[in-house]
C-alpha cells in the first residue's frame, strides 16, 4: 500500500484527493513470499525427519550393520558384529562415512584390519585382567577396575 494523489473533476473544478493505492508488484511479491514461507516450513520438517532417521541409524546398530554387510558384500563374521556393536555411535558414524566413500573391496580390507586390531587388543586386555586376579596381588581389584572402566 502506498499513498496516491488522485486528480478528478468535480462540481467545483479540479479536486485533489489522497488515497491508498495497491501496486501490482506488491500483490505478486505477497504471493511469492507466502509460497516461500510454505517451502521453508516444508524444508524444515524434511530436515528434522532426516536428522531423526540419521540419529536412529547411529544408535540402533543392527540395521546399519546389516546394511554394511549387504552394501560391501562382506561375509557376516562374528568379530565384525562384535566390533561394530562395541565401537559406539561415533565409531559407527565414522564407519558409515568410510563405507560410503570407499570402494567395497578397499573398505573390506580396512575393516578386516580394524577388527583384527580391536579384537586382538580386547583379548589382550582380558588376559591381563585374568592374570592379575589369578596372581592375587593386593592391588589387583583396583587395577582390574581401572582396566574395565
Amino acid at each position: 500500500m502506498v499513498s496516491c494523489q488522485i486528480q478528478r473533476f468535480g462540481p467545483g473544478g479540479l479536486e485533489m484527493e489522497t488515497a491508498q493505492c495497491v501496486l501490482a508488484p506488491n500483490v505478486l511479491y505477497q504471493y511469492f513470499f507466502l509460497i516461500t514461507w510454505f517451502v521453508l516450513i516444508a524444508a524444515f520438517f524434511s530436515n528434522l525427519c532426516s536428522c531423526f532417521l540419521h540419529l536412529s541409524e547411529m544408535f540402533f546398530w543392527r540395521g546399519t550393520y546389516e546394511r554394511m554387510i549387504d552394501d560391501c558384500m562382506m561375509p557376516n563374521r562374528p568379530r565384525y558384529q562384535y566390533v561394530f556393536k562395541s565401537i559406539g555411535a561415533g565409531g559407527r558414524e565414522l564407519i558409515q562415512v568410510l563405507m560410503g566413500n570407499t570402494h567395497p573391496v578397499i573398505f573390506t580390507r580396512i575393516f578386516d584390519e580394524l577388527t583384527f586390531r580391536l579384537v586382538t587388543k580386547a583379548s589382550m586386555d582380558v588376559e591381563v585382567i585374568k592374570n592379575q586376579f589369578a596372581a592375587g596381588s593386593p592391588d589387583s581389584e583396583s587395577a582390574a577396575g581401572d582396566k574395565l572402566a
